[in-house]
């Protein structure tokens, strides 16, 4: 009996000492994920005036592309720029309105609009109007939240926005219709290497308002008569927008490329005027033209650009009371880039020569220049240098320093990066925030 107890005993101690070197022999140490760098979620031309993921930009950069302008049926860039955080617009009307913008608070006449690189604002105004920029053609638009006169002149110490342009591919022709008479026609044929694309955008603005009183108490019109209004509809509002580009990008042997673009505009707008002052006949006829020639040379150290662009307008504004008056103005500009990098260090440098003429006629140019360099991981020094000379104004050389500091994080979710459009989602570091900005991501619903 004592022996078969023994025999037990040590068949279940030997059945113990088992288990684990099983258990040990069936189950394998768990992989520990080695960190991988966030996937690059797409490139941007305008904070640094060079070729750069946006994550890596020096300056906070937002970004619309063409799936976002289509998404949300914008017809004009004052259209594409509503909900971008940081740009404020003040629209004076229904479609064909002008629309003034700024961006942090910025005056318009501090924001450089550029397209293609190329500045296409009015030279007696300083301003450009949104609504007048078709997004017929338009590929993205980056818009860069911090000055940038050091690498683009005086008019960009607020910011900048870049419309770039895109050949199409394929064919399509699509059309709607709306309230007030609104109607939609856009149609565009391309193979990516020669493209021409139309829009025209219609709307009589037609609408009915109810009787009401505007003012206080006592208040009077100009005609003298108390500010009690009838029932009405609007009327002479209408707004008559057609757009034509014709676009071309070759690429050449030994990393050369050829870019062109011509641009026609036509702008027809009732200005009707207050309520108190209607003026039913009154227009407004706007008239723009614009070309690009780019010859571009990209080797493994970088890109040299030869930019020639011109742009005109035509304005009309014509009352019965008193005829019309006419407002024109041009400019032309030539410019030379060439952005390296070398050894760790990102160069940018260029010469703008640039003329404009309207009310007044003055030549100009401007020599930008600005470098970056990252001597210690995540942290970025960039300096800049800008000489600019305005005939009327005089000249001025102004330095640029500042540091970038970017931030590690850990790779994102699937469904994360597929919630951004362009930009990074990392956490920044306080001292980040305080002193740049990082470029910052637009997300859609």
């Amino acid at each position: 009996m004592l022996r078969f107890f023994l025999a037990r005993c040590s068949l279940a101690a030997l059945i113990l000492l088992a288990v684990p070197v099983i258990v040990g022999a069936q189950t394998s140490p768990t992989p520990v994920p080695s960190p991988t760098p966030l996937s690059e979620i797409g490139r941007v031309t305008t904070s640094d005036r060079r070729s750069e993921p946006i994550g890596e930009t020096s300056r906070p950069t937002f970004v619309v592309d063409r799936a976002q302008i289509e998404s949300e049926g914008a017809r004009t860039l004052g259209d594409a720029l509503v909900g971008v955080p940081g740009v404020e617009l003040f629209a004076y009307g229904p479609f064909g309105a002008q629309t003034d913008f700024g961006i942090r608070g910025a005056a318009p006449q501090r924001t450089l609009v550029l397209v293609d690189g190329q500045p296409i604002g009015d030279p007696t105004t300083g301003t450009v109007d949104l609504t007048q920029l078709s997004t017929a053609g338009v590929g993205r638009i980056e818009i860069v939240e911090s000055a940038a006169s050091a690498l683009y002149g005086t008019s960009a110490s607020g910011g900048v926005i870049n419309i770039i342009t895109s050949v199409p591919r394929g064919t399509y022709l699509e059309g709607a219709l709306g309230s007030y008479d609104d109607r939609d026609l856009r149609a565009a044929v391309g193979n990516g290497i020669v493209g021409a694309t139309f829009e025209r955008h219609v709307a009589t603005n037609a609408f009915a308002y109810p009787a009401f009183t505007y003012g206080l108490p006592g208040c009077t019109t100009t005609a003298g008569t108390g500010c009690n209004y009838p029932a009405g509809v609007r009327e002479n509002a209408y707004g008559d927008l057609s757009t034509g580009r014709f676009s071309t990008n070759v690429p050449l042997a030994d990393g050369i490329s050829i870019r062109g673009r011509l641009d026609a505009t036509s702008l027809d707008i009732g200005v009707p005027s207050r309520l108190d002052g209607l003026t039913p006949n009154t227009t407004n006829r706007l008239a723009n033209d614009a070309a690009l020639f780019e010859l571009a040379r990209t080797s493994a150290s970088g890109t040299l650009t030869l930019d020639l662009s011109g742009a005109t307008q035509r304005s009309a504004y014509a009352d019965p009371s008193f005829g019309e008056d006419d407002v024109l103005w041009g400019r032309s500009q030539i410019s030379v880039k060439d952005a390296l990098t070398t050894r760790g260090v990102d160069l940018v440098g260029g010469i703008d020569l640039n003329r404009a003429s309207g009310i007044f006629t003055f030549p100009g140019y401007t020599i930008p220049a600005s470098g970056s360099t990252m001597p210690i991981a995540g942290i970025r020094f960039v300096a800049g240098l800008r000489a600019e000379h305005d005939s009327p104004a005089g000249s001025v050389l102004a330095p640029v320093v500042r540091q970038h500091l970017a931030a590690h994080a850990e790779p994102l979710a699937r469904g994360q990066r597929e919630r951004i459009v362009h930009g990074t989602d990392a956490p920044r570091s306080l001292l980040s925030r305080l002193l740049e900005p990082q470029s910052a991501a637009r997300k859609i619903t």
